[in-house]
């Protein structure tokens, strides 16, 4: 029970070290969704301009580009986001590993029977339910908590149209 304790503290520690891992990697994916969509829409909108011109290859090359992009900042962005999830499979197999060691270990000497052993491996594979579930969340928490960060510095970006003087209206109804 002490060594599963000591496994399960060691686990919630390291996640508590990835659970900001991701995130950077979430925020830049982010952007490059963003741009990605910003370019859509101004070149669906000068789709006309565009073709009478003659820029569709010039177009097409920019938005392979945006594309292999998002792609490539989606990849780290996941594959960051796993590592979590990679060294929480990780723990658990050594915490079954040394169930199964301290088991035998303790099954020879003759002081537990071997559904003593079973036990304590299936206490050992309980254990990981729980942690793949924080595991889980964490994932998801990084995701938010970069689509929050791109919220708070859209909000934070100072307005570039300053306020007029403002004029006094008159009484009553305007002409049109």
């Amino acid at each position: 029970g002490g060594a599963l304790t000591v496994v399960a503290l060691v686990a919630l520690a390291v996640l508590y070290r990835l659970r900001d891992f991701a995130t950077p990697s979430w925020a830049s994916a982010r952007q490059a969704s963003a741009e990605l969509a910003g370019y859509y829409e101004e070149r669906l909108i000068a789709t006309e301009d565009i073709r009478a011109n003659g820029a569709v290859e010039y177009v097409m090359h920019h938005l392979y580009r945006l594309m292999r992009q998002i792609f490539e900042r989606y990849r780290v962005a996941r594959v960051r986001n796993h590592i979590a999830f990679v060294t929480a499979r990780l723990i658990f197999a050594f915490a079954v590993a040394l169930g199964l060691g301290m088991g035998a270990y303790f099954y020879r000497q003759g002081s537990v029977s071997l559904g003593t052993v079973l036990l304590v491996n299936t206490y050992a594979a309980m254990l990981s339910m729980p942690l793949e579930q924080i595991v889980r969340q964490l994932q998801d928490m990084q995701q938010a908590a970069a689509g929050i960060q791109r919220v708070d510095a859209l909000v934070r970006t100072p307005s570039l149209i300053e306020d007029g003087p403002g004029a006094t209206l008159p009484d009553g109804p305007l002409s049109v």
